[in-house]
């Protein structure tokens, strides 16, 4: 379905305009986590729809941990859709949520290293 506004057509050849690096290119549209400090550097006009509040979360932008994440779906092209999938790769190298996110950190060191493994992980999923 195409929009009417200019900036946020897209024409039979995939082109449209990227979110991130802010150029008209061939573009295609999926799911983004980002904080509010990349949501107000990028504007909202090129952004289709905030899909959700995420609450503590990554960006996947710029890398960093916030209370104010948001869901949005945008448009982005093949350059800035291989940086997100290093950022992502690379969070997932490091260990995922577990290992990495900051609040899980602190939870390990106060707890101690098998701090979600004390009170029987899975026995809290499974039901």
């Amino acid at each position: 379905m195409h929009q009417k506004d200019e900036q946020k057509a897209v024409n039979n050849h995939k082109e449209g305009f990227c979110w991130k690096c802010e150029k008209k290119k061939a573009v295609s549209a999926t799911l983004f986590n980002a904080c509010p400090h990349c949501r107000r550097n990028r504007g909202k006009e090129f952004t289709l729809v905030t899909v959700a509040d995420k609450g503590w979360d990554m960006c996947m932008f710029c890398g960093k941990y916030d209370w104010d994440i948001k869901q949005i779906n945008a448009r982005l092209c093949y350059e800035c859709h291989y940086k997100v999938r290093e950022r992502l790769r690379d969070f997932r190298r490091a260990g995922g949520t577990t290992k990495v996110d900051p609040f899980w950190k602190s939870m390990r060191r106060r707890m101690g290293k098998d701090y979600l493994f004390s009170e029987g992980f899975t026995r809290h999923y499974r039901k």
